[in-house]
């Protein structure tokens, strides 16, 4: 069974979740540019109205493919490589992929 894992990070921590995929031997994955909305704490403002301001960060989605054994090790990988102050700014999602086909040679992979 494969699995896909899609992974929101900074930018700032790509070249790190980059080296971390390396060492696993995974070189291929798909990148893409997203602009998440996140609200913007404000100190200055009281508690309850801390989270008024909205912004769009940008963020890189990573999408890759793995074998079922090791998806967890490789998103546990990601996430603490990508790891950044803020909690929410990261996340990492293990999907069930029912067949993946690559365009090229037809291969099929369930």
């Amino acid at each position: 069974m494969v699995k896909k894992i899609e992974a929101i990070i900074p930018p700032l921590k790509f070249d790190s979740v980059k080296t971390a995929l390396d060492r696993h031997n995974l070189r291929e994955f798909v990148v893409a540019r997203v602009d998440v909305d996140e609200p913007d704490e404000t100190p200055d403002e009281p508690r309850w109205s801390r989270y008024s301001v909205h912004a769009f960060s940008p963020r890189l989605r990573l999408e890759l493919a793995v074998a079922d054994g090791i998806a967890a090790a490789i998103a546990h990988t990601i996430f603490h490589a990508a790891r950044a102050r803020h909690m929410a700014r990261t996340s990492v999602i293990i999907l069930p992929l029912e067949q993946l086909i690559e365009i090229d040679t037809g291969e099929r992979t369930t």
